[in-house]
């Protein structure tokens, strides 16, 4: 599995860790980001700027951007899969993370969610991506009772890679 994170590029996440329990070893093998150090996250925007452009005065515009918005209960409630197969859970409200989204790309359109690559904003904890049916269905029957996972979201979270 190739990595599509690069150094000196960030990203905007929402942390999750109460889900890092129930898919972390999955996470491990299966997720280039958890292979990073990354904890469980729901992603608000990736990319976003380059390392180097994150300097004082974008700190400060990231804090005006989430300034009035309140914290927020996050839900990850069932699994669904994109296109390409890639297993996640769904985050509700979706509206809410989707929106945050919205907010920073408002600010900076040079750094589009997903790099411009989709057109539609999906909210999602990324859980594997591609593999065997099989280990896909095992994750599923894993977690599934475990769910609703809930977070309380009091925070946006700048990561470097």
């Amino acid at each position: 599995m190739t990595s599509h994170f690069l150094p000196g590029q960030t990203g905007l996440v929402i942390l999750v860790p109460e889900v890092e329990p129930l898919v972390g070893h999955w996470r491990r093998h299966f997720e280039p980001a958890a292979a990073l150090g990354v904890g469980a996250h729901v992603t608000v925007l990736f990319p976003f700027a380059p390392l180097n452009a994150v300097d004082r005065r974008a700190i400060a515009d990231l804090e005006r951007v989430f300034a009035d918005v309140a914290p927020f209960e996050l839900s990850l409630t069932g699994f669904a899969r994109f296109p390409d197969g890639a297993l996640y859970l769904e985050p509700e409200p979706s509206e809410r993370v989707r929106g945050l989204t919205e907010r920073v790309a408002r600010r900076w359109p040079e750094f589009p969610p997903y790099g411009g690559a989709f057109a539609e904003i999906i909210p999602h904890r990324t859980v594997s991506g591609g593999v065997e049916a099989e280990i896909e269905k095992a994750i599923e029957a894993a977690v599934t009772p475990t769910l609703p996972i809930v977070s309380q979201v009091d925070a946006v979270h700048l990561m470097t890679f």
